[in-house]
């Protein structure tokens, strides 16, 4: 067992909005990041992708809060029309928030490999490497000195890019008022059944 103090659960308490926003992150950034994905046909219509070769794919969330930082790993499945179906989630939760660290950046390390070694252990070896890994910090860092954030940040993604998972330039940022708005307009879209995901891809 961990010094940090842990919590492990299958649904998270999170309110509904961001659970939608994390989902349609990790699916854009799946798109965006894995060249395999990129394989389009021509279509009557314009533009069509090619079925990937896996029908399952996996992707990992870090929120940075400022009280703790937590992983979910979501294991989706693609429907008959390309849209992401959630088959699982996992969730853990550790204390204190990175903010906490902001003095000495290097003892968040610890806590974010117990992070990273749960998604380890659920997501099946050859699919680590097309697993998109994301953090995004809220309230805590952004009340940090610039300077002071943009270390932890720097910490963070240095192990990031240590692991076996798919790191894209952006991979770990703070979430501002503009990603907020962004996510919003996302998420009503995706809630009315409109495929603003695939603009964006």
């Amino acid at each position: 067992m961990s010094s940090s103090e842990t919590s492990v659960m299958k649904i998270p308490k999170l309110p509904f909005l961001l659970f939608v926003v994390l989902c349609i992150t990790l699916y854009i950034s799946y798109h965006r990041w894995n060249p395999s994905t990129h394989t389009e046909l021509k279509s009557g219509y314009g533009l069509e992708r090619a079925p990937a070769s896996d029908e399952i794919f996996y992707g990992i969330m870090f929120d940075a809060g400022s009280t703790g930082t937590r992983v979910h790993v979501y294991k989706f499945s693609k429907t008959s029309s390309g849209a992401p179906h959630l088959e699982h989630e996992l969730f853990k939760a550790i204390k204190p928030g990175l903010s906490e660290y902001a003095d000495n950046p290097d003892k968040c390390a610890p806590g974010i490999k117990e992070l990273l070694d749960i998604a380890l252990k659920e997501i099946p070896e050859h699919l680590r490497k097309s697993t998109p890994l994301i953090l995004k910090a809220t309230a805590g860092l952004r009340l940090l000195p610039e300077e002071k954030a943009q270390k932890l940040l720097d910490t963070v993604k240095n192990i990031f890019q240590s692991s076996p998972f798919l790191v894209g330039k952006e991979s770990v940022s703070i979430m501002d008022g503009t990603d907020e708005g962004i996510f919003a307009w996302i998420t009503v879209n995706f809630l009315t059944g409109r495929h603003c995901c695939m603009l964006l891809l």
